[in-house]
């Protein structure tokens, strides 16, 4: 089955995040018993869509955050410019992808204090 990736809009975006995420990373296995969503090929699928930015080679998820609710999970995946990420949204519900957006931490908040 081909993985066709879909580019989140702002709106959608913000639509599955709260303002109070759980930090679940290390904890995916307590959280999900049944097991996680291999995102591999989503990301492989997913790099051409968000050039020119890449994803580091082989770096593990930099966050896994989850919706109060548990309706998504948020997967942080650095990318090769300073405070962007790639958001993979996998809406629990149905066990899928949902899409992705770039998180631009600067564009988003400000660049850092120490800047």
């Amino acid at each position: 089955m081909k993985i066709v990736p879909r580019l989140l809009s702002e709106a959608e975006y913000k639509a599955t995040f709260s303002d109070h995420m759980v930090d679940i990373k290390g904890r995916e296995d307590v959280v999900h018993p049944d097991g996680v969503l291999d995102l591999s090929p989503y990301l492989r699928a997913a790099e051409a869509d968000i050039a020119p930015l890449q994803l580091l080679s082989d770096a593990p998820p930099a966050a896994v955050y989850q919706s109060p609710d548990r309706g998504f999970d948020h997967v942080l995946y650095p990318c090769n410019r300073s405070n962007t990420y790639l958001v993979v949204v996998v809406a629990q519900s149905v066990d899928q992808v949902h899409g992705h957006y770039i998180l631009d931490l600067e564009r988003e908040y400000g660049p850092p204090a120490d800047a």
